[in-house]
């Protein structure tokens, strides 16, 4: 049974993510990497704190196609992921037990979750990289503790210290921390209660003791982050993720907000792709393999229900560290790299709720269709992203043949009536337009800005914590001017294709993704 749980997973988790693979779209704060200087990456990764990521950018940028290479390198480590969770529940479980089985089931879900969109993102390679460190240091840790090998304790320690760079983890750090090291403790009194207090208490003392390095390792990261990968530059002077009294005073509203956004950001993915024919197609096709592939496991099994609280609080551990300093795990834009942590908790919470039902035919077609919706989704997402991509380059192509720039720093005004034409991969941010300005020209002096954020960023004097470092961000020789023009992006009359996957795709393979162009109509005109 495990054998063609492992299948499956790893199949749909392919085809989940194969249309990541073949986009080289740069989105987001991609374009403080894509065509950016050593200095300018690695200032930015001096100032944020995560100078060895600095480092990592410059040699990745080296290579030909880096966003294809960035995404075959995220493709590969969360696929390591998964063949090392699944590893970890061989080792620590009984073979064939229920425990063991339901773990599969878990992963299973959890390797198909479309959560964590942003990893599309060069910028975001190092959730991904962590994440993965951190899912190994988990799996060494597992081994030292039934070989009591040195070798593997030091190596758990390492890559536990490493992972901790996305400070995250240090919070999620518990749940190993308490489940492998202390599961005979918990056992202990969950069987017996706290009825012979002292004996409890030197039993955890006892193993305090024991794994004193494992204790002391997130406070030595601390500390070390401290002295050593403190936020600089424009990054402390906008308090970056700090966390302060007011933090926790806000966290009854912050929740709220956590619930009602997670919900309402998902609903217009939802929304578009049941609108697709080409994905209700897919959606249905998927119905039946999966049906297929799962229609001799074996589902009779159940499952304590004390694992719903399990579930509970590692979903809340998955989101804390984030909520803290008013992040939000979302659905829009690039908010979903808040999401990183939060698959653990929801797959587990999936399993519990599934077991629960007594039908195995029901089971199988709850999971079925469970599955076949996640993975629809995930491809939908990443369709959503190319088609970001194919914006892009309509703008690159605008352009080149129409220059706005001038012999003098100039701030222009963007107004885009074409956000609808993809959920994911807008372009927003000034420094997106900078940069795809110097793919063509190299003069850096013209700043493309949303009204509403050229606004905000006034009022806030962001633009003045920023102007000693918007070499940073594709303006090297920008001077802060009133805009003096607006260019206008609306949709053209050629109508939309009614089979868009295809034909963006065909275009794409075809090199003629310039040609889309055609679908917009760009106006600069003076304010």
């Amino acid at each position: 049974m495990q054998g063609k749980i492992k299948t499956t997973a790893y199949l749909l988790f392919a085809i989940s993510n194969c249309l990541m693979l073949i986009n080289p779209g740069i989105f987001w704060d991609d374009w403080t990497l894509y065509n950016m200087s050593d200095k300018g990456i690695m200032t930015q990764f001096n100032g944020n704190g995560a100078v060895i990521f600095g480092y990592m950018h410059v040699l990745f940028q080296k290579f030909p196609n880096p966003p294809v290479f960035y995404h075959l390198l995220t493709f590969l480590l969360q696929l390591i992921s998964i063949v090392f969770l699944f590893k970890i529940i061989d080792k620590w479980f009984i073979a064939e037990s229920k425990e063991q089985k339901f773990g599969y089931f878990a992963v299973l879900i959890y390797s198909v979750l479309p959560l964590g969109d942003a990893k599309i993102a060069m910028i975001c390679l190092p959730f991904t990289l962590c994440l993965t460190v951190f899912i190994l240091a988990v799996y060494f840790l597992v081994k030292f503790q039934l070989e009591h090998k040195p070798l593997t304790r030091f190596l758990s320690l390492l890559f536990f210290f490493f992972s901790f760079i996305i400070n995250s983890l240090i919070v999620f750090y518990l749940i190993p921390f308490i489940w492998l090291l202390y599961s005979n403790q918990v056992k202990y009194i969950l069987n017996n209660g706290l009825k012979n207090f002292s004996q409890v208490l030197s039993m955890l003392l006892k193993n305090t003791l024991n794994f004193w390095d494992f204790l002391l390792l997130p406070f030595v990261f601390w500390i070390f982050r401290g002295v050593f990968l403190a936020p600089s530059q424009q990054y402390a002077a906008l308090n970056y993720n700090e966390i302060g009294l007011n933090s926790l005073v806000a966290m009854p509203s912050r929740f709220i907000k956590l619930l009602t956004g997670f919900f309402t950001t998902l609903f217009p993915l939802l929304t578009e792709m049941f609108a697709t024919i080409e994905f209700i197609i897919l959606f249905l096709i998927l119905v039946g393999l999966i049906f297929y592939l799962v229609r001799k496991i074996n589902f009779n099994f159940t499952v304590s229900k004390s694992l719903l609280f399990v579930a509970l609080v590692i979903l809340f551990l998955g989101v804390i560290p984030y909520v803290l300093v008013n992040k939000y795990p979302f659905f829009s834009g690039f908010d979903t790299r808040h999401q990183l942590l939060i698959g653990f908790g929801i797959a587990l919470l999936f399993c519990n709720l599934l077991f629960l039902i007594k039908s195995n035919g029901i089971k199988k077609l709850i999971l079925a269709l469970s599955l076949a919706f996640f993975v629809s989704l995930n491809v939908f997402i990443q369709f959503s992203y190319f088609k970001g991509y194919l914006k892009s380059i309509a703008l690159e192509t605008y352009f080149a043949n129409n220059n706005p720039e001038k012999e003098f720093p100039q701030s222009i005004f963007v107004i885009d009536n074409t956000e609808s034409f993809t959920q994911k991969g807008n372009v927003k941010s000034f420094y997106e337009y900078a940069g795809i300005l110097k793919l063509h020209s190299a003069k850096e002096n013209t700043m493309l800005i949303w009204k509403e954020d050229y606004l905000k960023n006034i009022a806030n004097n962001k633009f003045e914590h920023l102007q000693p470092y918007f070499y940073q961000y594709n303006l090297s020789n920008y001077q802060m001017v009133e805009p003096s023009a607006a260019l206008e992006i609306n949709f053209s009359k050629e109508a939309q294709p009614r089979f868009p996957v295809f034909s963006y795709y065909s275009s794409f393979l075809s090199g003629n993704s310039d040609e889309l162009i055609k679908y917009f109509d760009f106006n600069l005109k003076p304010l």
